[in-house]
């Protein structure tokens, strides 16, 4: 059976679908919005009933009964404010559950450049392996038709030993990272599955975002601010619906029909003016807590950037040189030791320091993409 490979695009659809954090959103939703339903539903109206045994002095005896109805009625429509301020409550919730989805697809989509990567610096070592193996296998018979020293044999053997160890290493560190995203994404673990890794974002000098940076988190803050406001205004109301009753009382010589009123007298308590002072003041402390938050991302923002321009520039002098040592350097330092002119030694260290470019190319990538993700994160978008 041919390997499945998996695309950055596939695996964020299989998590969008199955991960147990986006379907936690959707079920927030449902319960944040019954949640409010039922701390806000108008108030239940009430039954009473009653039936006595009487007997009236100088009167037969016989039952009575009395009946009544309680109903609160908001007539000021403090229920509709507070419906109002709960359901912009539950949405500024639900804009900052966003905000984590979306941190979360970012690690993935990190996770997924890491393991590509770790992807190529194991084919890197395999390469410089397989031209290990020909020139070991060339030393050999030479030292055969003793043409070389044992002393040279050994040191290309003690090379190869110890590049094929490391080989091993990169291998293994590739599989800890591609199981870590597997693993992250809640997705079936295949071991047959492989990371396409052709659509890694590109390495640019200028990240150009088209979404307003912080649009959720402002989003979110408004709306916080826009229930505190309705609140207010509820709190400027009557507190308390009002109570009307309706009763009936059937007595043994009397039918009695009556109907009262109960209603709140807000001005002998402090409750509204004390609640309207707290919510005046908790709007400022809200304000001035994301304005505080506002200047910190913003100050990361700048600090992202820069780093990114900084990774960018250190790619590109790293890319150059590599290609200039591959293809101008090493072809050199190649022909010098075969006519004889250059030791094994210097031979080996020009092999070993065009790795060493290689792998520090490599590194600079991954740096770039881990400030890359945390940049996307930071200002909440996922491109």
């Amino acid at each position: 059976m041919q390997a499945q490979e998996l695309s950055l695009k596939k695996i964020i659809n299989y998590v969008r679908v199955h991960h147990p954090h986006y379907k936690a959103l959707e079920e927030e939703s449902i319960a944040l919005e019954a949640k409010a339903k039922a701390e806000y539903a108008r108030s239940q109206s009430s039954l009473s009933l009653s039936a006595a045994q009487a007997k009236p002095d100088g009167a037969d005896s016989g039952r009575e009964y009395s009946a009544s109805v309680m109903m609160p009625l908001d007539i000021a429509g403090t229920r509709g404010l507070e419906m109002e301020s709960a359901d912009l409550v539950t949405e500024a919730t639900l804009l900052k559950k966003q905000i984590a989805l979306f941190a979360f697809g970012n690690r993935v989509r990190n996770l997924y450049h890491q393991s590509c990567l770790d992807r190529e610096r194991v084919r890197l070592f395999e390469e410089s392996l397989r031209a290990f193996d020909k020139l070991l296998y060339k030393k050999r018979i030479a030292y055969k038709y003793h043409e070389v020293s044992k002393k040279e044999l050994l040191q290309i053997e003690m090379e190869h030993n110890l590049l094929k160890e490391r080989v091993v290493s990169m291998h293994s560190q590739y599989e800890t990272s591609r199981s870590a995203l597997l693993n992250l994404t809640n997705m079936p673990k295949d071991s047959d599955s492989s990371l396409e890794c052709k659509d890694l974002y590109p390495i640019k000098a200028k990240i150009k975002i088209e979404n307003e940076p912080f649009l959720l988190s402002n989003l979110s803050y408004q709306k916080e601010i826009e229930a505190l406001a309705v609140k207010y205004r509820r709190y400027s109301r009557f507190s308390d619906p009002v109570g009307l009753s309706v009763g009936y009382d059937d007595e043994i010589d009397t039918k009695r029909y009556g109907v009262g009123v109960e209603i709140p007298l807000s001005f002998t308590s402090e409750r509204n003016q004390q609640q309207r002072l707290y919510l005046l003041h908790d709007k400022k402390v809200k304000k001035s807590h994301h304005m505080a938050w506002l200047l910190e991302a913003n100050a990361k923002k700048e600090q992202l950037y820069a780093r990114l321009r900084n990774d960018y520039r250190k790619i590109k002098a790293l890319d150059e040189n590599m290609h200039r040592y591959e293809n101008e350097l090493m072809p050199l330092i190649e022909k010098s030791f075969q006519m004889g002119e250059s030791s094994l030694i210097e031979y080996l260290m020009g092999r070993s320091k065009l790795l060493e470019i290689s792998v520090k190319l490599i590194e600079s990538k991954q740096n770039y993409y881990q400030s890359l993700f945390d940049l996307y994160t930071l200002i909440e978008t996922e491109r």
